[in-house]
C-alpha cells in the first residue's frame, strides 16, 4: 500500500471565502403601488402574466437564460433562476423607495469554483439584461447579506476543543450577548451508542440579527445534503483532505449518508490495506455484503482496522445589512451604481478582520487576565484570522475538472436512484424478487403512454433549458449565462 499516495495532506489549512452573496437592486422608478411610471407598468404586465404559471418555465432576457420558478416568496413574489448561480427576486411594488425592488442570491458553487468578482459581474449583466426589457434604471446596489466562511482541517479534537467548559472560557466578543453580564449560544452533538460523541453545529447569536455565527461540521452537511460535491474536490485539491478521505467521503455522499462513512472506510480497507490478515478481510467483507449489519459493529471495526475520516469544519459569519451599512468602508475607485457594492467587496480584509477580532473570537484560557478581552488569541484563530483568502483565478484547465468531476459523481447519485426507483417499481408490480433489472425495464416500457412519454420529452427539455450537469461531458456549455468553454483551445469566452 502506497502510505504517501493515500494519505498526503496539509495539516492545519484554511479556506476563506465568500460563500453566500445577497444584494439589493434599487430602481430609479417610483416602484411603489400608486406609481404610473411606464416601465413600471410594463414590469407589472410580465409579472401578472406569470402568476397563474404552475410549473418551471424558460426564460430568455437578452442573451440569457433562466428559469421562472413559481411560488411566493414574501413580497418578492417572483423568482428567475439559475441552477448553481443565482436566484433573483423581484417584487411588482414596494412600500416605500428606499425599499429595493429586486434581490439577487448569489449560490456558493459559483462563488467557490468562478470566485467571487467574477460572479459578481455575471450576475450583474443577467441584472442588466432583465432591466433592459422594460425599461428599468438601476439606481444603486448594495450588499443585503454576506456569509464570510473559513474551511479548515485544524481541528483534531473538536469535542474536546467544543466542550463547554473548554469553548466558553475562550469565548469572547459582542455577538451573542443577552445582557452586560450573559451570553449565549447552542451546541449541537451526536451522541453514539459507544457513548462517543460528534460535534455537528454551534451557533451564536440570532439567525436574522446583524451576525449570526455558525461553525459546524462542513463535511458531514456535504455528505448529507448530497448537492455540493464540488467541494470535495476543491479540499482534495487544496490539501484539505487525502486520497482516503476523498475515497471515504464520495461513497457516503453518493449515499447521503454520514453513516455510510465507516462502511466506506471498510471498504477501502479492505480493496487497498495489504496489511490486513485474510481472517480480518473476511470479516470486513462480510459487514459490507450485511445489508441489516449493526451499525455499532460496524463503526467500532472502522475504529479499529482504519485512520479516522479527516473532518472539515466551517466558522461562518453570517452579516446581515443591518450591521455591514455601519461600517466605515475604505472608498476604492468604484463608480456609478454598483460602486457601493464593490466597494464593499473590495474591503473584504478589513471587515473581515473586524468580525474576527470584535465580534468573535478565541483567546487563551490559561493566562491569568481576568479582563478577557486584553487575553492572546489561541493558534488557532491566530491562524484563521492570518490566513488569506481564497483567490479562485484557476486554471480554465482546473476549472473544468472541478465542474466535470462534480457531473460525474453527481451522475452516479442519480444512477443510484434511478435503479432503486425502478427495482421498487418492478418488484410492485411482478412481486417476484428474481427479476432481473432488464425485466423491470422492459415492464415499465410496456406501461408507459403518450402522457408519459410526453412528459419525459418536457422534463429533458426543462433540463437542457437550466443548463443542469446532468451527463458529463467535455465539449459542454457549462452554465451559457457564464461563459462558453472551446476544448479545442482549452479556453473559456
Amino acid at each position: 500500500m502506497d502510505q504517501e499516495y493515500w494519505f498526503t495532506k496539509k495539516s492545519k489549512q484554511f479556506l476563506k471565502n465568500i460563500d453566500t452573496l445577497y444584494y439589493s437592486i434599487y430602481f430609479e422608478q417610483d416602484m411603489t403601488s400608486t406609481s404610473t411610471d411606464h416601465a413600471v407598468y410594463k414590469l407589472r404586465c410580465f409579472l401578472d402574466e406569470l402568476r397563474n404559471v404552475k410549473e418551471e418555465k424558460e426564460m430568455i432576457f437578452g442573451d440569457y437564460k433562466c428559469l421562472f420558478v413559481p411560488g411566493r416568496f414574501s413580497v418578492y413574489n417572483y423568482r428567475f433562476n439559475s441552477p448553481d448561480f443565482f436566484d433573483f427576486f423581484v417584487a411588482p411594488s414596494v412600500n416605500t423607495q428606499d425599499t429595493p425592488g429586486a434581490i439577487l442570491q448569489l449560490r456558493s458553487r459559483v462563488l467557490w469554483e468562478d470566485r467571487v468578482y467574477s460572479a459578481v459581474d455575471a450576475s450583474l449583466d443577467f441584472v442588466r439584461a432583465f432591466c433592459a426589457k422594460f425599461g428599468l434604471r438601476i439606481r444603486e446596489v448594495s450588499e443585503n447579506r454576506c456569509d464570510y466562511a473559513c474551511h479548515t482541517n485544524y481541528l483534531k479534537d473538536p469535542e474536546k476543543f467544543f466542550d463547554r467548559d473548554n469553548f466558553v472560557k475562550m469565548w469572547v466578543g459582542r455577538v451573542g450577548r443577552t445582557t452586560e453580564h450573559t451570553k449565549v449560544y447552542m451546541n449541537h452533538i451526536t451522541v453514539y451508542d459507544d457513548d462517543s460523541t460528534e460535534t455537528d453545529y454551534v451557533a451564536i447569536g440570532k439567525r436574522g440579527g446583524n451576525c449570526f455565527i455558525r461553525i459546524y461540521l462542513k463535511s458531514k452537511e456535504v455528505v448529507q445534503e448530497g448537492y455540493k460535491g464540488f467541494f470535495l474536490k476543491i479540499w482534495h485539491e487544496s490539501g484539505l483532505i487525502n486520497r482516503y478521505d476523498l475515497f471515504c467521503l464520495e461513497e457516503a455522499y453518493k449515499e447521503k449518508s454520514w453513516a455510510y462513512v465507516d462502511i466506506a472506510r471498510l471498504r477501502w480497507a479492505y480493496e487497498n490495506d495489504d496489511t490486513l490478515t485474510d481472517e480480518v478481510k473476511v470479516y470486513i467483507k462480510g459487514l459490507i455484503d450485511d445489508d441489516k449489519a449493526d451499525i455499532n459493529q460496524i463503526h467500532l471495526a472502522a475504529k479499529t482496522y482504519t485512520k479516522p475520516v479527516t473532518k472539515i469544519f466551517n466558522i461562518e459569519f453570517q452579516v446581515m445589512r443591518s450591521m455591514s451599512k455601519t461600517f466605515q468602508l475604505i472608498p476604492r475607485d468604484n463608480e456609478g451604481a454598483t460602486k457601493r457594492l464593490y466597494d464593499y467587496l473590495d474591503n473584504y480584509s478589513l471587515i473581515y478582520d473586524y468580525l474576527t477580532r470584535e465580534s468573535f473570537r478565541l483567546c487563551r484560557p490559561d493566562q491569568n487576565d481576568t479582563n478577557k478581552s486584553r487575553r492572546e488569541d489561541i493558534e488557532f484563530w491566530k491562524r484563521l484570522r492570518s490566513a488569506k483568502a481564497m483567490e479562485f483565478r484557476k486554471k480554465h484547465k482546473q476549472l473544468k475538472l472541478i465542474r466535470k468531476y462534480s457531473s460525474n459523481i453527481n451522475l452516479e447519485i442519480r444512477k443510484k436512484r434511478a435503479i432503486n426507483a425502478l427495482s421498487c417499481f418492478g418488484f410492485a408490480m411482478n412481486n417476484d424478487p428474481e427479476n432481473s433489472i432488464m425485466d423491470d425495464a422492459a415492464t415499465l416500457l410496456s406501461i408507459l403512454n403518450d402522457n408519459d412519454l410526453d412528459y419525459i420529452d418536457r422534463r429533458k427539455k426543462k433540463l437542457a433549458a437550466s443548463n443542469r450537469e446532468v451527463i458529463p461531458d467535455e465539449q459542454k456549455r457549462f452554465r451559457s449565462i457564464m461563459f462558453l468553454y472551446d476544448p479545442d483551445n482549452d479556453k473559456f469566452y
